[in-house]
């Protein structure tokens, strides 16, 4: 937790390059779905829901997504809110988005 406060308090210098979302990625090509349901061991109408933020993503597939997608898809684009609080050793890794601190109340 030390990790994550020194990390947070320096305002890491990131930036966020190529980001895509996983409908976008499923669309690109025929066949995709089906891939990545098959990989990830997910249902390919539930993956679809996914992508369509009718269902949750599950934290435990992102490295699945992301090898499938050749980091296109990262745990930034699948949960912009929390994925540096879950996978503190992402930030400032390359494509990684700014970290924004809130200010203490």
């Amino acid at each position: 937790m030390q990790l994550l406060q020194t990390l947070l308090a320096n305002h890491c210098n990131c930036y966020y390059i190529a980001a895509m979302d996983l409908r976008t990625w499923l669309d690109g090509e025929r066949g995709r779905n089906a891939r990545l349901a098959a990989r990830t061991q997910i249902a390919p109408g539930y993956l679809s829901q996914m992508a369509d933020g009718k269902r949750p993503v599950p934290h435990s597939v992102w490295q699945e997504i992301a090898d499938e997608t050749a980091q296109q898809v990262m745990p930034w684009d699948l949960w912009p809110e929390e994925w540096f609080l879950i996978w503190p050793d992402l930030i400032g890794t390359k494509g990684a988005p700014k970290v924004k601190l809130a200010k203490a109340a």
